[in-house]
C-alpha cells in the first residue's frame, strides 16, 4: 500500500511538473507572438498613416490641375522644329509632334512607325492611311514642321 502512495505521489509530482514546463512554454510562446503582433500592428498602422498621406497628396495634386486646366496652364508644347531635332530624322521629329500636342498617342505612334515598311509611305501618310489624323491636322503638321525664318 505504501508503495502505490508513493508512486501515485510520484506520478502527481511529475504530472504537476510537465503541466508547469508545458505552462511556461505556453507562456513563452503568448508572449513571442504578442511582440510579433505589435510590431505588425506598428507597420500597418505606418502604412497606413503613408497611405492616408498620398491620398491627400494625390487629392491636392488633382485639385492643383483641375485649377490649371481651367485657367488654360498646364503642360507647355513646344513648336516641332524647337523639339531639339538636330539628330533625328523628319518622321520622328513628326511623331514627337503629333504626340505632343494629343493628336495621337504613343501606341499609336509605335503602329504607324510599324506600318511604315509596309505601306512604303512616310510617318505623316501613314498615320493618314491608319485614320491617326485628318486631312487637316496633316496640313498642319505640315507647315508647323518648317520652321519660321
Amino acid at each position: 500500500m505504501t508503495l502505490s502512495l508513493a508512486l501515485l505521489g510520484l506520478g502527481l509530482v511529475a504530472f504537476a511538473m510537465l503541466r508547469r514546463l508545458f505552462s511556461l512554454r505556453r507562456d513563452a510562446e503568448l508572449a513571442s507572438l504578442e511582440n510579433r503582433l505589435g510590431t505588425v500592428r506598428d507597420r500597418f498602422e505606418s502604412i497606413l498613416a503613408r497611405k492616408r498621406d498620398l491620398a491627400r497628396e494625390l487629392d491636392d495634386k488633382e485639385r492643383e490641375l483641375a485649377t490649371r486646366r481651367s485657367n488654360g496652364e498646364g503642360i507647355q508644347t513646344l513648336p516641332m522644329f524647337d523639339l531639339g531635332t538636330e539628330t533625328i530624322d523628319e518622321n520622328e521629329r513628326v511623331s514627337r509632334y503629333l504626340v505632343s500636342k494629343g493628336k495621337i498617342t504613343l501606341e499609336q505612334s509605335q503602329k504607324a512607325f510599324d506600318k511604315m515598311g509596309t505601306l512604303q509611305m512616310d510617318y505623316l501618310a501613314v498615320c493618314l492611311t491608319l485614320g491617326f489624323i485628318d486631312l487637316d491636322t496633316a496640313k498642319a503638321v505640315a507647315r508647323a514642321g518648317k520652321p519660321a525664318r
